[in-house]
């Protein structure tokens, strides 16, 4: 009885406190795309679902070390099931964290196509080309393929322009009207 109420009322703190961090992962990065909410809040999510489990196997007189002990033993299968998402996963974690590419980022992979990155989620990355095609690349590839990113590591760019002028051309002139354009 009393194990039951104690749990309740952890896990109802733990769903509290997970949308509170959430609410304010969003809240923090509203102003600026430089990170990749759903990532971070998948992660969050996936922490706090463990704790409801946790707690909730507890109430209930389940062995929590014992089926922590199945769950490791187990794991090495699993990983090898579950490797390409397993590692798109660790990508995405890492492309997040490192803060190389980031949502909004203007990005060239190796392939040639060029677009905006929309987000960086669990198992992929989403880039949306200037004529509206998104581009679907899994995060295992975005974090070993060498992709130019346009936005790092100041928005601002350079573009090299080829300019002739005729020889008999006023020097002043071509000069005021190259920095009017």
């Amino acid at each position: 009885g009393l194990e039951i109420l104690w749990a309740l009322l952890i896990i109802s703190l733990t769903v509290f406190g997970v949308r509170i961090v959430t609410g304010w992962v969003k809240l923090l990065t509203a102003d600026r795309p430089s990170a990749s909410v759903s990532i971070l809040n998948y992660l969050i999510n996936g922490i706090g679902v463990l704790i409801v489990l946790t707690v909730t196997l507890y109430a209930f007189n389940v062995s929590v070390p014992l089926l922590l002990f199945t769950v490791l033993a187990s794991t090495f299968g699993l990983s090898v099931a579950f490797r390409e998402p397993l590692a798109n996963l660790f990508a995405g974690t890492m492309l997040t964290a490192s803060n190389r590419i980031n949502p909004g980022d203007f990005v060239r992979l190796p392939s040639g196509e060029e677009g905006h990155v929309m987000d960086i989620e669990w198992d992929i990355t989403t880039i949306q080309q200037l004529w509206g095609s998104q581009i679907i690349v899994p995060n295992s590839v975005m974090a070993q393929a060498e992709i130019i990113n346009y936005h790092l590591p100041e928005p601002e760019l350079a573009v090299k322009v080829a300019v002739g002028v005729s020889y008999d051309s006023n020097l002043e002139q071509v000069e005021r009207v190259t920095i009017e354009v």
